[in-house]
């Protein structure tokens, strides 16, 4: 990830144990879980700009890009937030022209093409969604939440809309 966005090995030192030490970091606020809450439209739009992306281009409709659907299958998930039917969901979304991803197994450039060639993202309500920063404008996405969090708040009060608010920054149809 850090090679795409333009910091490359002369920027980094290894260390013995062979992890990676860096001589200067400056770590975005937006870095932080929160911040997807109320994302800054500002920041926000520096990965795109860093990789070469104009998101600003919109889809004049569905019918143009490609329909993905964001799997779970073979990752490691840390929240049972598995889709119990997911076989059924996946053949249904196949029948009807979607290709099935699982980013956790993409490279990140993998993960930011597919993401920016869809005009139809749908997923299982989480992180695959974290990139939706590299969606054209008017991408449709489905989030697949459980009914039981549509009202969830979390322990300071926050309701779980995040996805709500980070579609409606980059003007993507959720």
């Amino acid at each position: 990830i850090l090679k795409e966005m333009g910091i490359e090995g002369e920027h980094l030192v290894q260390n013995s144990a062979g992890s990676t030490i860096f001589r200067n970091i400056t770590i975005a606020s937006t870095m932080a879980t929160n911040n997807t809450f109320f994302p800054n439209s500002v920041l926000t739009q520096t990965p795109a700009r860093a990789l070469g992306l104009d998101v600003s281009r919109s889809w004049e409709s569905h019918a143009q890009g490609t329909r993905i659907y964001l799997s779970r299958a073979n990752q490691n998930n840390y929240f049972n937030r598995s889709i119990e039917n997911e076989d059924e969901v996946r053949e249904t979304l196949m029948s009807l022209g979607f290709r099935i991803i699982e980013p956790s197994n993409l490279s990140f450039r993998d993960q930011v093409s597919e993401i920016e060639g869809a005009s139809i993202i749908v997923g299982p309500h989480g992180s695959a969604f974290g990139n939706l920063m590299f969606a054209r404008r008017h991408t449709a996405v489905i989030d697949l939440m459980p009914e039981d969090w549509i009202e969830f708040f979390d322990k300071n009060g926050t309701a779980e809309r995040w996805l709500l608010n980070v579609t409606n920054l980059f003007g993507l149809d959720y």
